[in-house]
């Protein structure tokens, strides 16, 4: 199960996954997903580091969010 919230604690995206994909993985989506709810990027993405590769950081960055906070 893949969840996100907002700051303010609503829930932004939910997905069941099949198997154990990498948590990396699920950057892209999630990205794509608060942009098609909200219209836009969110000035704040933050993770477990179990997200971080530098491609889950080019992609936080090619998203135009403000705010990375994915530790290594």
């Amino acid at each position: 199960m893949f969840l996100a919230e907002s700051g303010h604690g609503f829930i932004t995206d939910y997905r069941m996954l099949d198997g154990h994909p990498g948590d990396e993985e699920q950057v892209g989506p999630s990205l794509a997903q608060y942009a098609a709810t909200f219209g836009l990027a969110p000035a704040l993405y933050t993770a477990d580091r179990g997200f971080s590769t530098p491609a889950t950081v080019a992609a936080v960055t090619a998203a135009g969010v403000g705010t990375e906070c994915v530790p290594q």
